[in-house]
């Protein structure tokens, strides 16, 4: 058990088995819809998947058309995500380690994925604004969002509250209206393009179609466009 609030060393120590998650529904569903919106927004190009975990979206998204770069605080979460791109042999991705705190880049990716991130940062609209910076002019921020409200969400602060015993969302900082991350993004010069509602932790496949109805799901994917 983490011993601290640091969500880097949470997630460090969460690192080896971290993919196996995506043998469920609801990310399995995750991984499809990071993957279906890039395609549709951006055919190809530079992609930077901030935030990479162990780079499973990031070398889904690597293909013929897309060079992908993953970068991410948690040692051991790059590890396994460039033990991932070799097992699958893929040429057109890599992964780095960064320190979040001094990290910046510079206009040149035409997306950028960022999926359960900006809800474990202190401040939230600065790395929107940093993720902004790294975009060519009318290229597309694709981010995922804890969403309020939620009836799931709601039910799980409501045991997280209770119980004592420490998970991934125990770090998180909070959850977001969308009207309110509208805002944020045109304040960093974002466009707000769509959203789509994803994730219901029960109920296998029966539970993502539920997903899809706002106030069911536990979060939110944002395409948002450079303006």
């Amino acid at each position: 058990m983490n011993n601290n609030n640091n969500p880097l060393d949470h997630f460090n120590e969460r690192s080896v088995g971290w993919n196996d998650l995506y043998a469920r529904p609801q990310f399995r569903d995750r991984l499809n819809l990071f993957s279906t919106k890039l395609r549709q927004y951006v055919p190809s190009g530079e992609i930077l998947d901030y935030g990479c975990g162990g780079g499973i979206i990031a070398c889904e998204i690597a293909g013929a058309d897309h060079k992908v770069t993953g970068v991410d605080g948690a040692e051991g979460m790059v590890a396994e995500a460039t033990r991932l791109a070799a097992d699958r042999q893929l040429e057109n991705v890599s992964f780095q380690h960064i320190d979040p705190d001094g990290w910046r880049c510079s206009g040149q990716y035409q997306a950028i994925v960022c999926s359960s991130v900006l809800e474990y940062v202190e401040q939230d609209e600065g790395l929107l604004a940093t993720l902004s910076e790294g975009l060519v002019e009318s290229g597309y921020l694709l981010i995922s969002i804890p969403t309020k409200p939620s009836l799931l969400g709601f039910v799980e602060d409501m045991l997280l509250s209770t119980v004592r015993k420490r998970s991934d969302t125990t770090f998180a900082n909070r959850r977001y209206r969308l009207v309110d991350f509208e805002q944020m993004l045109n304040r960093c010069g974002l466009q707000m393009c769509e959203t789509t509602s994803f994730e219901f932790p029960i109920f296998g496949r029966f539970g993502v179609v539920c997903s899809r109805i706002p106030w069911l799901g536990l979060m939110t994917l944002v395409v948002a466009r450079k303006i």
